[in-house]
């Protein structure tokens, strides 16, 4: 089965180190969650000490893909997976390296299809721009046509731009609202490349992560040479 989203996602506010948890539903045809953790850096140390879904049991922690801060530390942009999670209602729990200046927002979505669960990104990387003015990220990953490419963009609201996709075949996922004066948007490219897969993005004081998503090869083993160590967050 292709990867794809599933569901419409969702997102939330937290204004503390630690906000305690949210309920999500997460589709019960869910492989994977990815969330994106956007706020105004300051001090540019901000980050994720944590964050956890909950199960029927003991809640499982995310991996974190990247973590971006623009050169001025201005907007903080962090992007993370959960593989296999619990479907259903869920609590997600953030805990913070620090009380955010003007607070947070997690901006959410969920995957499914035949991912390799064991090595689940392809390829990542980053783009910010520290200007109070309008303008485009561009990052370019490696893909195959069967990858799921996708992108969280940001943007610090009270300047003069939404953080939106805006490349050329893109479709939005979840359309950010005001959270913590950060807006963040995930988009897919709606046709990954052979080789590689362009994402852009806009906003001021901005930040872009973007990953491409494998599946996992005919009969269960690896799709390529792991390049994304699967573990817990540090």
């Amino acid at each position: 089965m292709a990867l794809s989203e599933t569901g419409t996602g969702g997102q939330f506010g937290v204004t503390v180190a630690s906000p305690g948890a949210t309920s999500i539903t997460i589709p019960s045809d869910a492989v994977a969650v990815i969330v994106f953790v956007a706020g105004w850096s300051g001090s540019g140390t901000l980050n994720i000490s944590s964050l956890t879904l909950s199960t029927d049991g003991s809640p499982i922690s995310a991996t974190q893909v990247d973590r971006v801060a623009d050169s001025g530390d201005q907007s903080y942009l962090g992007a993370y997976i959960f593989v296999n999670p619990a479907t259903g209602t869920r609590d997600l729990t953030p805990t913070l390296t620090e009380t955010p200046g003007e607070g947070c927002g997690l901006v959410w979505i969920a995957v499914t299809g035949d991912l390799d669960t064991g090595d689940p990104i392809r390829d990542f990387g980053q783009d910010s721009d520290a200007s109070g003015s309008d303008v485009t990220l561009t990052v370019v990953i490696d893909s195959i046509t069967t990858d799921l490419a996708m992108l969280g963009v940001t943007s610090y609201a009270s300047s003069t731009a939404d953080g939106a996709p805006s490349g050329s075949g893109q479709t939005v996922l979840v359309n950010g609202s005001n959270l913590a004066h950060q807006i963040t948007d995930i988009a897919r490219e709606d046709s990954a490349g052979a080789s590689s897969t362009t994402l852009t993005g806009t906003g001021s004081y901005s930040a872009l992560i973007a990953m491409s998503l494998q599946e996992a090869a005919a009969g269960g083993g690896p799709a390529q040479d792991p390049i994304f160590m699967f573990a817990g967050l540090t």
